[in-house]
C-alpha cells in the first residue's frame, strides 16, 4: 500500500484523456478511466491547470518546495529505494525550473534528467529513461568532457540495453570510454552488450542454458520470486510468418530444420503470477483478482487479468517509444471471431483480446514439481511474448515443442521439418479425450483436423467412450497390483481390447490410448525379474513408444530412432531411460548407454539436449543410471 500511495500521492493532479462520466442513483457522478494510458500526471506549470481552482485544501507533500528542495527529496527517496517517490520529486523539480527555450547547461536540469533517468531504469521503464537521458545529453552537447555527460551516456546505455538496442548502447559506451577508458561500469556493460549481441545472432549457448536451469531451480526451491533472465531474444532466421488459407497467420520454415534445433528464445513482454511454489492461501486471498472476459464470456484467472493490467500499465507509462507499443500491437486480438469488445479504438478491450488469445500458461521445466494441482490452476501464471511465439498454430500432433525456463519461451524442433512446412505445437494435452480437447479449442474459434482428432471422430462417441473406459480401468491397477499373479494377462487383455478399437485395415501411427496399459505391462514384466532385467519389459516399452508415433530401426538394443515420439512430452524420455535401465540390469552396458543417448536425443526436441541430464538426472539415479555416461 505504501508503494501505491507513492504512485498516487494525496494532492497529486492527473489529467484523464478520455473520461467517461457515469451517474449514480443518488444524483452524484463518478469518472471512469478505461486505461492507464489515459492518465497523465499534471504538474503546476501545465497549461491545463491555468485558472483551475480546487475546493479541496489537501496539499501534496512536495507542494511549496524549491527546486533544490525537490531534488533533495528525490535523492532521499532514491537512497531509500522508493523509486516512484523519487520519480515524482525529480519530475516536479524539472517542471519547476524557469521556462526557457535554451536552458543553461550549468543549471540543475542536466543533473535532474540524469537522476530521473536512473530512477526510471530502476522502475523498469527504459523508454522513459532514454527520453530523460537524451534530454540531459542535449543540454550538454557543447560540453563533451563534462563528467555529468559521461554519467548520462552510461545511463542512456542502460536504457538502450533494456530495450535490446545493443548496437546503439555500444556506440554510446564507446564515446564514454573514449573519455574515461577505465570506467569499470562502462566496461562491464560493454561486455554484456557484446554477449547479448552474440545471443541475438546465434541463440544462447548450451552452457548458458544449463547455468540458467540450475539457478532457476535454486530460486524455485527457495520459493523466491523469479525475474526475467539477463539474456537476449533469439529468433531463428529460418522462420517466417505468413498468412495461411483458413488458419490466419502461421509460422513457416524457410529451409529444412533438423530435430532438436533451437528456433526461439524469447523474453516476455509482460507476465503476472507465481511460478513454481503454489500460492499460499493468505496470499491468494490478498492477490485474487478476476474479471469476466468479453471475448470468451468466461471468468478470467487472476494471472490473465494482471498480465493484461501490466500490459496496459506499460503502454501508458512508456508510450509509443516503448518496445511494447509495437510488439503488443502486432498480436492478434481475436477480431475475426466477431467477439464483443473488438473495437479497434478500445485499448483495454483490445489488450484483453490480445492476452486472451496470445497468453501462455507458464510451467517452468526446472521446477522440482512441474505439475500444478487442480486447485492452483486458477492462479496459474500467464505471460505474453512477441508475435512469433503467438504465430504458432495448433495441432495435437506437433512438429515443434515449446518449454519455459524461468520466464523464457524456448522453442525446439521436435521432428525434422521440411522447407515450406508449417510449424505447429499442441495447445492441449493430446492424451486427453477428444471432447476435452475440443472444449478447450472452442474458445480459440477453430476445430482441429489433425490425424489424431480425425481418427477419434471416426469411431464415434460410443467408440470413444469405450476406449476411455478401458484406459481408466487400466489406470486403476496400482503399483502393488503389478507384482500379483494374473495381472499381466489382465493388462494384455486391455491392450488387445484397445487395439480392436483401431482400424485393422489401415492402423493409425498414433494410438495414445494404448500407452498407459503398455507402460504398466512393461513395469509388471520388470517386477518379475527385479534384479536381472527383462527383455519382455524392453520390448513392451518399445511398443509403448511406437503408439506415441516413435519409429526405430536396427538391431535390438542398438536401434536408430527414425521418428521421435510425437505425443506426451516427458513420457518418451522416461520410456527410453526405462529401456536403458533394463539393458543395464541384463548386463549390457553398451546398449544401456545407447538408450541413454536416445533419451537425450528425444529430449533434444523438447526442452533441449543440453539440460537433459539436469532435468532427469535425479529420476535416473534412482534407477541406477548415470546420464553423464557417454555411448562407447
Amino acid at each position: 500500500m505504501a508503494e501505491l500511495a507513492e504512485w498516487w500521492p494525496v494532492g497529486a493532479v492527473f489529467g484523464v484523456k478520455e473520461p467517461s462520466i457515469r451517474s449514480l442513483r443518488n444524483d452524484s457522478y463518478y469518472i471512469r478511466v478505461e486505461s492507464a494510458a489515459d492518465l497523465v500526471r499534471l504538474y503546476p506549470s501545465s497549461p491545463l491547470l491555468h485558472d483551475v481552482r480546487f475546493r479541496s485544501t489537501v496539499r501534496h507533500p512536495l507542494e511549496g518546495k524549491s527546486v533544490d528542495g525537490l531534488k533533495a527529496a528525490g535523492n532521499k527517496a532514491f537512497k531509500e529505494r522508493r523509486w516512484a517517490a523519487a520519480k515524482e520529486a525529480y519530475e516536479w523539480a524539472l517542471d519547476s525550473l524557469p521556462s526557457s527555450t535554451e536552458p543553461s547547461p550549468s543549471s540543475l536540469a542536466p543533473t535532474l534528467y540524469s537522476n530521473l533517468a536512473l530512477t526510471l531504469v530502476r522502475l523498469d521503464l527504459p523508454a522513459s529513461a532514454l527520453r530523460a537521458a537524451n534530454a540531459g545529453l542535449a543540454l550538454l552537447a557543447d560540453s563533451p568532457s563534462d563528467p555529468l555527460r559521461l554519467k548520462l551516456l552510461y545511463r542512456s546505455s542502460l536504457a538502450l540495453y533494456a530495450l535490446e538496442r545493443f548496437t546503439e548502447a555500444l556506440s554510446r559506451l564507446d564515446a564514454l570510454l573514449g573519455a574515461d577508458p577505465a570506467s569499470a561500469d562502462a566496461l562491464a556493460l560493454q561486455s554484456r552488450c557484446r554477449a547479448r549481441l552474440a545471443e541475438h545472432e546465434s541463440g544462447p549457448s548450451p552452457s548458458t542454458l544449463r547455468s540458467l536451469f540450475l539457478s532457476t531451480r535454486q530460486t524455485l526451491a527457495a520459493q523466491k520470486p523469479l525475474s526475467t533472465p539477463d539474456i537476449a531474444n533469439y529468433l531463428s532466421p529460418s522462420l517466417s510468418i505468413r498468412p495461411l488459407p483458413g488458419r490466419g497467420n502461421g509460422l513457416i520454415a524457410l529451409r529444412p530444420i533438423k530435430r532438436g534445433e533451437l528456433l526461439m528464445c524469447l523474453k516476455p513482454l509482460a507476465w503476472a503470477g507465481r511460478v513454481g511454489a503454489p500460492m499460499r492461501e493468505e496470499e491468494g486471498r490478498l492477490r485474487y483478482t478476476a474479471g469476466l472476459s468479453l471475448w470468451t464470456e468466461q471468468q478470467d484467472p487472476w494471472g490473465v487479468v494482471e498480465c493484461m493490467s501490466e500490459v496496459l500499465w506499460r503502454l501508458g507509462m512508456e508510450g509509443k517509444e516503448g518496445r511494447e507499443w509495437k510488439e503488443v500491437g502486432e498480436l492478434w486480438a481475436g477480431e475475426e471471431l466477431g467477439r464483443k469488445g473488438a473495437e479497434a479504438d478500445d485499448l483495454p478491450s483490445r489488450v484483453e483480446g490480445i492476452v486472451t488469445f496470445n497468453g501462455f500458461h507458464l510451467e517452468d521445466v526446472s521446477s522440482p514439481s512441474p505439475e500444478i494441482a487442480e486447485t492452483d490452476l486458477f492462479h496459474a501464471p500467464t505471460a505474453l511474448y512477441p508475435r512469433h511465439a503467438s504465430a504458432l498454430n495448433h495441432s495435437c500432433v506437433p512438429n515443434v515443442s515449446y518449454t519455459f525456463l524461468s520466464t523464457l519461451f524456448i522453442l525446439h524442433a521436435r521432428t525434422d521439418i521440411e522447407e515450406g512446412e508449417e510449424l505447429v505445437d499442441s495447445y492441449v494435452d493430446a492424451a486427453e479425450e477428444l471432447e476435452g480437447r475440443e472444449g478447450k479449442m472452442r474458445g480459440h474459434g477453430f476445430v482441429c483436423g489433425c490425424e489424431l482428432c480425425e481418427e477419434e471422430r471416426s469411431i464415434g462417441a460410443e467408440g470413444r467412450r469405450r476406449r476411455q473406459e478401458l484406459v481408466e480401468r487400466a489406470k486403476k491397477i496400482s503399483e502393488e497390483d503389478l507384482a500379483n499373479p494374473g495381472v499381466q494377462e489382465r493388462l494384455a487383455a486391455f491392450v488387445a481390447q484397445l487395439e480392436a478399437t483401431y482400424s485393422s485395415s489401415l492402423p493409425p501411427r498414433l494410438r495414445p490410448a494404448l500407452y498407459v496399459p503398455l507402460r504398466l505391462l512393461s513395469q509388471s514384466f520388470a517386477l518379475s525379474s527385479p534384479s536381472t532385467g527383462s527383455l519382455d519389459s524392453i520390448r513392451t516399452e518399445l511398443r509403448a513408444l511406437a503408439v506415441l508415433g516413435a519409429r526405430f530401426e536396427g538391431d535390438e538394443g542398438k536401434e536408430k530412432m527414425v521418428t521421435p515420439p510425437l505425443l506426451r512430452d516427458m513420457d518418451g524420455v522416461l520410456s527410453a531411460l526405462w529401456i536403458a535401465r533394463e539393458w543395464k540390469k541384463l548386463g549390457s552396458g553398451d546398449k544401456s548407454r545407447h538408450w541413454v543417448a536416445l533419451a537425450r536425443d528425444v529430449e533434444a526436441g523438447q526442452a533441449g539436449a543440453e539440460v537433459s541430464d539436469l532435468r532427469y538426472g535425479e529420476w535416473a539415479a534412482r534407477q541406477g543410471l548415470d546420464l553423464s555416461a557417454q555411448e562407447s
